[in-house]
């Protein structure tokens, strides 16, 4: 008996050639996507280079922290790669950045520098290779910073009130430091309601045992650091302890203030030497931390001896 001969249908004969060609499309897009991510890597790279050079061309007019756009990030997550640059901080490039000093500097592609806010001129310094370099300046002295807006350069630590031993915290993520085992152990700016009102405020949860500890290493210059702080309304009329806050310059105790269980807030005012920078240490403590849903910040009127 002769078998039956059986063809296969059109579309199958063409399967090989049509699975060879979607490879091959496949292949070569991956292809020239790597080769754009190469260009546009390559691209970044070089300006990098030349923020870095601009950055070199003017050190000397450069007193502090530079503002770096992130599109040039490399330049702070990769700082081991040139040293010799002056202290780098990253700020998003669409959001003006809060300003703490008379004068600051701030680098970024050309065309895209972050609005300044309003009472401050901006000077070009350099434009090297796509970026430029800017000065921004107050127009006169007076204006107001908030220690909510320092915090991102703070140094933050939990003291074990037994040993006296310090922990870091950090680092600065997502608007916030975490530190300590809890969730609801992070400092940061937030929004708690003060007598019936969403109040803008440093979030600071205490710990049972610890002493919670933020340091800003440089205050601008001012004659007063005028401050408040409280406990949110949902638990300032319940069971819970006392809240301690401390205020330290220079390892000496400037200011104390405990903050028992009362709506409303509390206020201080640190006298500051306007002829100098200071340091000042925030020291939150209490001795059971159930629902210490505790928030302060303070307001200084910056005064500048010249530029």
């Amino acid at each position: 008996m002769t078998r039956p001969s059986y063809t296969s249908p059109t579309s199958d004969r063409n399967k090989p050639d049509a699975i060879d060609a979607l490879v091959c499309s496949l292949v070569v897009g991956m292809g020239l996507a790597s080769l754009f991510l190469a260009l546009g890597s390559n691209s970044l790279d070089t300006r990098s280079e030349e923020a870095a050079k601009l950055l070199h061309e003017h050190a000397a007019r450069i007193e502090g922290p530079v503002l770096v756009t992130t599109p040039l990030e490399a330049l702070v997550v990769e700082p081991g790669n040139d040293p010799s640059l002056p202290p780098l901080r990253l700020i998003t490039s669409h959001r003006a950045p809060q300003l703490s000093q008379q004068r600051t500097w701030v680098l970024a592609l050309s065309g895209r520098s972050p609005t300044p806010p309003k009472g401050v001129d901006v000077q070009v310094l350099g434009q090297r290779g796509g970026v430029t370099l800017e000065a921004w300046v107050w127009r006169s002295p007076g204006q107001k910073v908030l220690l909510s807006a320092l915090l991102e350069d703070a140094d933050v630590a939990l003291i074990d009130t037994e040993s006296s031993k310090a922990t870091s915290c950090g680092p600065w993520r997502f608007g916030r430091i975490h530190c300590g085992p809890h969730p609801w152990n992070w400092i940061g700016p937030t929004e708690l309601f003060i007598r019936g009102k969403p109040e803008r405020c440093i979030w600071a949860h205490p710990l049972a045992g610890h002493e919670l500890s933020i340091h800003f290493p440089a205050l601008p210059r001012g004659s007063a650091l005028n401050g408040r702080y409280a406990l949110s309304d949902g638990i300032a009329n319940g069971p819970g302890s006392p809240v301690t806050l401390r205020l330290v310059q220079g390892g000496d105790e400037r200011l104390k203030r405990t903050q028992p269980n009362r709506p409303g807030w509390g206020y201080f005012t640190l006298p500051l030497d306007p002829a100098t920078t200071s340091d000042l240490t925030v020291h939150i403590s209490a001795p059971d931390d159930g629902q210490r849903h505790f928030c302060f910040d303070g307001e200084l009127t910056m005064e500048f001896n010249g530029d």
